[in-house]
C-alpha cells in the first residue's frame, strides 16, 4: 500500500535526522536538553499534517 510506504519512509526519515542532529551536538548537551522539547512538537506535527 502506497500511503503505508509513504509513512515508513516519513518515520525513517525522521529517524536518521535525528540520529544525525544527536550526533552533530553531542559535546553541546545543555542546547540539546532546551531543543528536545521543540524538535518532538516538530516531529508530531509533521505525521499530523
Amino acid at each position: 500500500d502506497s500511503f503505508d510506504l509513504l509513512v515508513n519512509n516519513t518515520q525513517t526519515i525522521i529517524l536518521s535526522e535525528e540520529k544525525s542532529f544527536n550526533k552533530f551536538n553531542e559535546d553541546n548537551n545543555e542546547e540539546i536538553e532546551n531543543f528536545e522539547p521543540l524538535y518532538s512538537v516538530a516531529s508530531e506535527m509533521t505525521f499530523i499534517n
